[in-house]
């Protein structure tokens, strides 16, 4: 008996999937269900995935924080002491920022030289018609900066640089 059913179950299934895979829209329908039945079933697998992938490795080792975010981390002290160093010649809070954002884009490494901050500094504080802040950065400490370098800084922070 039990065999009889299944006969008969397996004919209907076999029918309906010929009348199914004949018909345009019955294909699309086979598709979302084995589609939904895989997601259903391989959901499990992708969570735990999820959950405990990291721990494979391949991924940042720091997770949450970006590496960029580590590299800015390190520079932390020079930053700032650029800032007090600044503060302390009653520069802008916007020349702060230029600062240090030039600093960490081409003067990294340079702050053991000695006085560096106080040199830095002078560069902002000596601007003038004639000797804008990239060439006095560039004159201070041999940098030398493209046409591109100096319409970015122009960009991020107007004026003359």
């Amino acid at each position: 008996m039990d065999v009889a059913i299944g006969a008969t179950l397996a004919a209907i299934g076999k029918k309906l999937l010929v009348a199914l895979a004949g018909d345009k829209n019955g294909r699309k329908f086979l598709g979302y269900v084995i589609g939904i039945a895989l997601v259903i079933v391989l959901l499990p697998v992708i969570a735990v995935y999820g959950l405990f992938g990291w721990m494979a490795g391949g991924g940042e080792v720091e997770g949450i924080v970006p590496s960029s975010a580590n590299s800015i981390l390190a520079y932390e002290y020079q930053l700032n002491a650029i800032a007090e160093t600044f503060r302390s010649y009653e520069l802008s809070e916007r020349d702060i920022e230029a600062g240090q954002v030039i600093y960490l884009s081409c003067l990294v490494g340079r702050e053991s030289e000695e006085g560096f901050y106080q040199t830095y500094a002078d560069c902002f504080l000596n601007r003038s018609e004639e000797a804008d802040l990239l060439s006095n950065i560039s004159s201070a400490f041999g940098i030398a900066f493209t046409d591109a370098d100096r319409a970015e800084f122009q960009n991020l922070y107007g004026g003359t640089p």
